[in-house]
């Protein structure tokens, strides 16, 4: 039960080295979170005992989060099946692909369009075997170049020959994000996310 638990909060985010950047301006909306590296150990201290052993589809979880951050969607690609399932619940709809091209079509259009893009928190955690992923992005996009967008996805990937076989995510969508006053121009708040 205990070795469950500490497996339970494993957690992925940047400040490897080579890893993803974030910039302190983005602190209002990153969790605290483990660093990863691939050396590093996630055992916790107050157990006894060697580190568990990283699980391939634990990593391969981990590696499409972080080409999802980095927007790499050559590399996001290279961890789908061919005949992946994403489906994908909007706020006003369900989005649904059968196959890698059509999965890697959608997320292009959903974080590719920026004029800049901020990440605010890449989140990996194994839940009763099954890989939870989350992501959250900062972005001003095309259609409104002028304000920033606070976007959120948050699910399940399932792995299937060390690749992803299936994604089932819900989705903030585009959420608005103000600025306080007092913090400057690269500072947003979550008060207009209420």
């Amino acid at each position: 039960m205990v070795r469950a638990c500490a497996q339970s909060q494993r957690r992925f985010f940047n400040g490897s080295p080579g890893g993803l950047q974030v910039s302190s301006a983005m602190a209002p909306y990153r969790r605290r979170m483990k660093k990863y590296s691939p050396t590093h150990s996630w055992r916790n201290p107050s157990i006894p005992g060697p580190a568990p052993t990283p699980r391939p589809a634990a990593e391969t979880a981990r590696r499409f989060l972080d080409a999802l951050g980095r927007l790499d969607f050559v590399g996001l690609r290279e961890h789908l099946h061919a005949d992946v399932s994403l489906r994908v619940m909007l706020p006003r709809h369900l989005v649904a692909r059968t196959s890698a091209p059509e999965a890697v079509t959608a997320f292009r259009s959903w974080l590719e369009p920026a004029h800049e893009f901020e990440i605010a928190a890449l989140d990996h955690q194994v839940v009763e075997g099954h890989e939870h992923v989350a992501s959250r992005f900062l972005l001003r996009p095309d259609w409104a170049p002028d304000q920033w967008h606070l976007i959120e996805q948050v699910g399940f990937v399932h792995v299937r020959n060390h690749r992803i076989s299936r994604i089932d995510l819900v989705c903030s969508g585009f959420r608005p994000v103000h600025f306080a006053s007092g913090y400057g121009v690269s500072a947003p708040t979550m008060e207009g996310l209420r």
